[in-house]
C-alpha cells in the first residue's frame, strides 16, 4: 500500500488517490494530465496505486492520459500496476489492465509471475481470470518455485480458498516441478504441515518417493514439521523402505523428530520399525540428539524401542557427555541409572563427563558425578595437553566447582600427577584418537553405499 506522503510531496494526485479523493482525483485529470507521469520516491506513478482502490473509471482516465504507464514497474521489486491490482484482489480491474494491453508475462525482481501474485495473494477470482486469459503455470521465481510451489504454503488463508487455488494449479502446472533445492510442491507441502495439498499433489501424480538435493524425502520433511496427524498420512503413502531411508547427512527420519522433541512424530516413525540405533555420519544415534537437548521423554520412548545408550559418537561421546554438557541434570541421573559404570567412560580425547561438567560450572552435575564414583583426577588432551576436570574449572574460573573438588574431594591438577602416569595417558589417548579416524572413515564409506 503506500509509503507515507512525504515520498510524493511534488505530486498533487498522487496526494488525491492516496486520501482516495475521487472529486479531486478527477479535477487533476482533467486540468493537470501530465501528473499522471509523475514517480513517487520508490518509482511508482499514480496507476500503482489507483488500481488498489480507486473506481474503474478513474483508472480509465489515468490509462488514457498516457498509455505508455501500463507496465511502469518501480525501482525496488519492479512491480507493475497489474501486480497492484492482482494483490489488491481487483478482478475487475486485472481485466481492465490486460484489455488495455498489461503485459501478463510481466515478471518482478523476483522472478515472481502474475500466477505467483495471486496465489500468495489467495485471490481466486484473480487466478481464474489470469488463467482464462492465458497466464503460464510454469513460470519459475529466481528460487526456481512455480506458484503451485507457493500454493502449498499459503497461512491464515480460508481452507477451500486454499483447496480451489491449489485444484486450479494442478490441472495446468508441471506437478513434479524442482525448485532451486530440488523440491517439489509436494515436498513443499510436508514442510508446512499442509496434508490436503499432500494428498491432491500426490493423487495428481506427485512423486512421493523423490528427494531433494539433500537426499530428504517427504518423510524426512514431515518428520521435521513435528505434527503427527502429518507424519500419520505420509507414512500411509510412502513405501515401507523409506522409514530408515537416508538424507545425506546419514540421518533417517527419526532423527528430525527427535532432534525437534517431537515425541508422537518419534512414536509413530519407531512403531514402523524405525531403527532406534542408527548411527549418521558423525556417528550419532537419535539417543545423542535427545541427551543433547535434555529430553528426557524421549529417551525413554527410545528405550522402549530398544535404544542402546552405549553407542559412541565420532569423538567416543556417549548420550551422558551431551546431557552433561547441557546441563540436563535429570537425563544425566537417568542414563547412570541405566548405565552406572559409564561415568568415568572417555571420549577418544580422554574427556569424561566430569571433565565436561567440570568446564561448563555444572556444579549439580559434578556433585552428582563425584556421588557416583567418578574418577576425580582423569587425564584427557586439551590443545595439546592433559588436563584434569581441575585444570579446566581454573581455566573457566568456576569457583565453586574448584572449591567443591579441592576442599570435598581432594582434587588435584596434571601438574601434580606423576610425570610416568601422564606418560601412559597420552600414549593411550593418542592410539584412541588414531582409532576413531579409521572408524570415521570406514562408517563414511559403509553410509555412501547406501
Amino acid at each position: 500500500m503506500f509509503r507515507s506522503p512525504l515520498m510524493a510531496t511534488n505530486s498533487s494526485l498522487l496526494h488525491a488517490i492516496e486520501r482516495h479523493d475521487s472529486i479531486e482525483t478527477n479535477r487533476i485529470l482533467e486540468h493537470f494530465p501530465s501528473e499522471v507521469s509523475q514517480k513517487d520516491d520508490d518509482g511508482r506513478v499514480a496507476l500503482h496505486y489507483a488500481t488498489e482502490a480507486l473506481s474503474l473509471d478513474t483508472i480509465k482516465k489515468i490509462i488514457d492520459n498516457d498509455p505508455s504507464l501500463i507496465d511502469a514497474s518501480d525501482n525496488t521489486d519492479r512491480v507493475t500496476p497489474l501486480c497492484t491490482a492482482i494483490q489488491a484482489g481487483r478482478a475487475e480491474v486485472v481485466t481492465l489492465l490486460l484489455d488495455k494491453g498489461a503485459s501478463i508475462t510481466h515478471v518482478d525482481s523476483d522472478g515472481h509471475s502474475v500466477v505467483h501474485w495471486a496465489v500468495v495473494s489467495a485471490e481466486l477470482e484473480v487466478l481464474n481470470v489470469l488463467i482464462e486469459r492465458g497466464a503460464s503455470l510454469d513460470v519459475k521465481d529466481k528460487n526456481r518455485a512455480t506458484a503451485l510451489h507457493y500454493a502449498t504454503a499459503t497461512d491464515g488463508v480460508l481452507r477451500d480458498v486454499e483447496t480451489s487455488i491449489l485444484l486450479i494449479l494442478i490441472r495446468g502446472a508441471p506437478v513434479n516441478a524442482r525448485d532451486l533445492d530440488e523440491r517439489t510442491p509436494l515436498m513443499w507441502a510436508a514442510s508446512n504441515g499442509n496434508i490436503d495439498a499432500l494428498i491432491s499433489l500426490k493423487q495428481a501424480g506427485g512423486d512421493i518417493t523423490a528427494v531433494d538435493r539433500d537426499r530428504m524425502t517427504i518423510l524426512h520433511m514431515a518428520a521435521g514439521y513435528g505434527s503427527a496427524e502429518l507424519v500419520d498420512k505420509v507414512l500411509e503413502l510412502v513405501p515401507t523402505s523409506m522409514v530408515n531411508q537416508l538424507e545425506r547427512s546419514g540421518c533417517t527420519p527419526l532423527f528430525y523428530s527427535v532432534a525437534h522433541g517431537y515425541y508422537e512424530p518419534a512414536r509413530l516413525l519407531l512403531a514402523k520399525d524405525a531403527d532406534p540405533n542408527h548411527q549418521d555420519r558423525n556417528l550419532r544415534t537419535c539417543a545423542h540428539l535427545a541427551a543433547a537437548k535434555g529430553q528426557l521423554r524421549i529417551l525413554k520412548l527410545l528405550k522402549q524401542f530398544g535404544a542402546s545408550f552405549e553407542m559412541q559418537n565420532y569423538r567416543g561421546a556417549l548420550p551422558l557427555h551431551e546431557a552433561t554438557q547441557t546441563g540436563s541434570k535429570d537425563v544425566v541421573e537417568w542414563l547412570l541409572g541405566l548405565h552406572p559404570s559409564t561415568v568415568n567412560a572417555a571420549c577418544h580425547s580422554g574427556l569424561t563427563p566430569l571433565h565436561i561438567a567440570a568446564a561448563k560450572g555444572h556444579i549439580n552435575i559434578v556433585i552428582l558425578l563425584c556421588g557416583q564414583s567418578a574418577h576425580i583426577n582423569p587425564l584427557m588432551m586439551y590443545i595439546d595437553e592433559l588436563v584434569t576436570p581441575l585444570d579446566l574449572a581454573k581455566m573457566q574460573n568456576h569457583d565453586m566447582v574448584v572449591d567443591y573438588l579441592t576442599m570435598r574431594q581432594e582434587a588435584q591438577t596434571a601438574d601434580q600427577l606423576p610425570e610416568e602416569m601422564k606418560k601412559e595417558t597420552k600414549e593411550k589417548i593418542e592410539v584412541s584418537m588414531k582409532d576413531e579416524l579409521s572408524r570415521i572413515f570406514y562408517h563414511f564409506n559403509l553410509l555412501k553405499n547406501q
